[in-house]
């Protein structure tokens, strides 16, 4: 799967501002970068200069606006959803995510630190955005050094290698190549799917499945 980034802070503390940066940055670096943002008192997208209007006008591929009971393209849905569940709405296009808001989220969180308002309390900070350091060992950006911290995000999140499990496709003996995001994808719905059954060995290491679409012709095997 695709790595995900979530800016986070108070209200007014400059998030979209550092969301669009980043956008744009690792954009012009010929990423294909998605955006959300989480709109926690609902959202408008038709209204000019929004903040989702910002985020898509700074080069992102696909914007969400997801509040309580509504996604953008004006998916009625139940409750808040949550990050993974709009981040797997995205296909295998996208690089990276760039997300705004989800404070509860697993995802690695940028944290954008308003000097007049304490910070919200949040794990899995990565960085911080603020006039002086937050918290020791993480590192710590002004808003004049964000393209230091765009370096950080792409060094961290694409730059290095990404662990994918090995999965083969064979289909009628043909080989079918497979990139990141269909590896990914099937492997999570078939461990999945076998977790749920009786009988599997504690911590498997390989799964072969064999599905004969017409069973009662030959196969080529």
């Amino acid at each position: 799967m695709f790595p995900v980034v979530t800016v986070v802070g108070t209200s007014d503390s400059g998030k979209t501002t550092v969301a669009s940066f980043l956008v744009e940055a690792l954009t012009d670096q010929g990423y294909q970068v998605a955006a959300i943002k989480h709109c926690p008192h609902g959202h408008d997208l038709n209204r000019t200069g929004s903040d989702t209007d910002r985020l898509y006008e700074s080069g992102a591929g696909s914007v969400v606006a997801s509040s309580p009971g509504k996604q953008t393209r004006m998916d009625r849905v139940d409750g808040d959803p949550s990050l993974e569940s709009v981040v797997a709405g995205f296909g295998a296009d996208v690089d990276m995510v760039i997300a705004e808001g989800f404070k509860k989220s697993a995802a690695p969180k940028v944290l954008v630190v308003d000097p007049e308002s304490a910070p919200p309390e949040v794990d899995n900070v990565i960085a911080t955005v603020s006039a002086d350091p937050m918290a020791p060992g993480v590192p710590n950006y002004h808003l004049e050094e964000l393209q230091n911290l765009a370096a950080q995000i792409r060094k961290q999140f694409l730059d290095a290698p990404q662990e994918t499990p090995a999965v083969s496709l064979i289909v009628d003996g043909v080989p079918i190549p497979m990139s990141r995001f269909p590896t990914g994808s099937l492997t999570s719905t078939v461990e999945g799917f076998v977790s749920s059954l009786k009988g599997i060995p504690d911590d498997p290491q390989e799964i072969r499945l064999t599905i004969r679409l017409r069973p009662n012709e030959p196969t080529t095997d």
